[in-house]
């Protein structure tokens, strides 16, 4: 019987030490992985590749987490699911959630809890 393969993700911060290691982490585990910098950078390739699941800085420069969550949300195709990261939001998780999001994760990340998040979608 054929391995079912993984989802594919990607991980948008602006800050290149969060978004190498979550790609490595990611990666080890056997998942194949995108990265950008910004959401303007993740818009892109979310057009030009089959992404399912997008983990996203909420606040970065060009197009934040929230405008890159409403370009999704308006997607005709199979939608992303998605993740916000952020230390600091005035967004709460069901302000989140009613735009379209799975969940807020508070920086610093927990490794684990969002490994067993992206593997239970798997």
């Amino acid at each position: 019987m054929a391995q079912k393969s993984k989802k594919r993700l990607l991980i948008v911060d602006d800050e290149e030490g969060i978004r190498e290691s979550l790609a490595l982490a990611f990666e080890i585990e056997g998942y194949p992985v995108y990265s950008a910098c910004d959401g303007a950078e993740a818009w892109e390739k979310i057009q030009k590749n089959r992404i399912d699941i997008v983990i996203s800085d909420i606040r970065m420069p060009n197009k934040d987490g929230i405008a890159l969550l409403r370009e999704i949300q308006k997607l005709e195709k199979a939608k992303p699911t998605v993740f916000l990261m952020s230390a600091y939001t005035e967004f709460t998780e069901q302000d989140l959630k009613r735009m379209g999001a799975v969940t807020l994760l508070r920086k610093p990340i927990d490794l684990d809890t969002l490994m067993e998040l992206v593997q239970s979608l798997n």
